[in-house]
């Protein structure tokens, strides 16, 4: 399959207080924010009369194509709020997706695992120094 057919957001729908509804929303094929809408109001039930915002976790508001364009992308969390400065009064769950290099998993924790041969069981010490690499290798990286 095609990655643009498999592309989904995950929407918490926080309107209400005491809701903590989350929905896989396929948008894959989806280009415009007129369609993403029609399928946010069908999926959370929305009577298409009630006010409400779409937006990501950093309170950005999805309100027409160009934001639906190039706040979204597969994957993400969106909040669907009564207004964009609603607090959240439940926590949110966000998914991290976590793709190490492939020398992070082949050569990292090599010397520490022949290092430590010489205790019990030396794998732990080679699974610490591969979470410390991963951890030090993207320590500088940018949100986007």
């Amino acid at each position: 399959m095609d990655d643009e057919e498999d592309a989904y957001v995950f929407v918490y729908d926080r309107r209400n207080a005491e809701n903590t509804d989350r929905k896989k929303i396929h948008i894959g094929g989806v280009f415009s924010h007129d369609v993403f809408l029609e399928k946010i109001l069908q999926v959370f039930d929305v009577p298409s009369d009630e006010e409400f915002v779409i937006t990501t976790t950093g309170r950005s508001v999805i309100n027409n194509d160009d934001s639906f364009v190039t706040l979204i992308e597969s994957g993400d969390t969106l909040y669907l709020l009564n207004h964009s400065d609603q607090p959240l009064e439940a926590p949110v769950a966000e998914r991290i997706e976590f793709q190490p290099h492939y020398d992070t998993l082949i050569k990292s924790g090599i010397y520490e695992y022949y290092a430590s041969e010489g205790s019990i069981n030396p794998l732990p010490f080679a699974f610490a120094e591969l979470i410390d690499n991963a951890l030090a290798a993207t320590v500088r990286n940018k949100r986007s």
